[in-house]
């Protein structure tokens, strides 16, 4: 399978996240979601280069950063309104959702992930 290892990288940082949450240490620590969101990226960027590789060929490199970004930002957006909904539905005193700086800057560094790992792949 061509996305098992970032399928298993994600599961391992979703574990993390849990730890993090369940301990309340991004309430103690806001920082640790910096690191969170940029991994996030670099592992949801992962899994997208390694779905479309067998098709890579067929596409412009242009084309092949939009596959790569474009669901990298879809995926930081669906996890963006899962932050909203744990706010909103779940657990209204946790607030892991900031506010507006707090959900772009996340979006950026998830961004900024699939970024790296676009830059590595093209050298490659």
């Amino acid at each position: 399978m061509k996305t098992a290892h970032p399928v298993i990288a994600g599961i391992l940082l979703l574990a993390i996240h849990a730890i993090l949450a369940s301990l309340s240490l991004y309430q103690q620590y806001p920082v640790l979601d910096i690191p969170m969101h940029f991994f996030g990226g670099v592992i949801v960027a992962w899994f997208f280069v390694a779905y479309v590789k067998s098709e890579q060929h067929k596409m412009s490199r242009l084309a092949w950063l939009v596959c790569i970004i474009g669901g990298t930002a879809l995926v930081g957006v669906v996890w963006e309104f899962y932050e909203w909904a744990m706010d909103t539905f779940v657990f209204p005193e946790t607030q892991f959702m900031g506010g507006l700086n707090d959900t772009l800057f996340d979006l950026a560094m998830d961004l900024f992930g699939a970024c790296v790992v676009t830059t590595i792949m093209r050298r490659k």
